[in-house]
């Protein structure tokens, strides 16, 4: 084997190891998690509850043939995230091969639709959010949500007055994110902006296979202890404060997630996330030493 290759595996799995190990990152993740779903949810200017905002229900629609699939599986909503998968009802109901399924599946492009299963007809929630439109809808009240913001103040305007409040909330946490790291606002204060990250649902890799289930408040505690994490290390030269560059591009303007307050790099993930990632740095950086290390105890 060639020894960059066996290099490359070697402090590879090295690092993947500590990180495995890190008590740090022990309590952050459930360790047979392999993904997390999440988005974003604001709160709600008629009902006062926070509601997810998605833009896409579905978890897994894998085709095979004509009619015929691997893999299907979406969220839908009662008052909380509920997962729908057709393999996993197929093994408790039994018959047939639950890896290839017989169904008539119909989409509005990449979501929405509807599901025809074993005389069964399932209904794919659309998504609640048009930015595009300046519109979202909460999941618990059903309203509307196309309010604008003028000087701090909710309104029903029209949308050449103000600013869309989805856009100036997710605005309002960027900067309560970064006040917090710098130790100018308490976890509490950040808690009552307008907009928070949440979870969905997480996905675990069992015998091969997907298996989906709803987050719990337990999930979401792990976001915010991470961010106590982040701010005791607020500071360090890894975590990547860098102003986040307008770029351009031919007849597409500037860059359009700086208009969501999305203005710094270590804002574009989310507290748990970027904590892993310092976390990770510091593994690759103590990696370069090893080697070094290593490479003059060979000379």
């Amino acid at each position: 084997m060639p020894r960059l290759i066996y290099d490359v595996a070697k402090w590879g799995n090295w690092i993947v190891n500590q990180l495995r190990s890190d008590p740090d990152i022990k309590e952050l993740y459930e360790e047979d998690v392999a993904v997390y779903i999440g988005t974003w949810e604001v709160k709600c200017p008629i009902c006062g509850r926070y509601t997810p905002l998605v833009g896409n229900w579905w978890l897994a629609r894998v085709k095979k043939g004509s009619s015929t699939y691997y893999r299907l599986a979406w969220m839908e909503w009662d008052n909380g995230i509920k997962v729908i998968d057709l393999n996993k009802k197929c093994r408790e109901e039994g018959g047939g091969s639950c890896r290839e399924l017989m169904a008539k599946v119909t989409t509005r492009d990449e979501e929405g639709g509807t599901v025809e299963w074993r005389g069964n007809k399932y209904k794919i929630p659309i998504k609640n959010i048009e930015p595009k439109r300046e519109t979202a809808q909460c999941l618990y009240c059903k309203a509307e949500i196309n309010h604008r913001v003028i000087n701090g103040q909710i309104r029903k305007l029209t949308k050449k007055d103000g600013e869309w409040y989805v856009k100036w909330a997710l605005r309002q946490w960027n900067e309560l994110y970064e006040k917090y790291l710098k130790g100018e606002i308490t976890l509490d204060e950040l808690l009552r902006s307008p907009a928070k990250p949440r979870l969905l649902v997480k996905v675990r890799l069992i015998n091969g296979d997907l298996e989906f289930e709803p987050t719990t408040e337990q999930d979401t505690e792990k976001l915010w202890r991470a961010l106590e994490k982040l701010r005791a290390m607020w500071g360090d030269p890894d975590i990547p404060t860098e102003e986040l560059w307008k770029y351009t591009a031919s007849g597409g303007g500037a860059l359009s997630i700086w208009i969501w307050g999305f203005d710094r790099f270590f804002k574009l993930f989310n507290p748990r996330q970027l904590f892993t990632l310092v976390k990770l740095v510091k593994l690759i950086r103590e990696v370069g030493k090893k080697v070094e290390e290593e490479r003059l105890r060979e000379a």
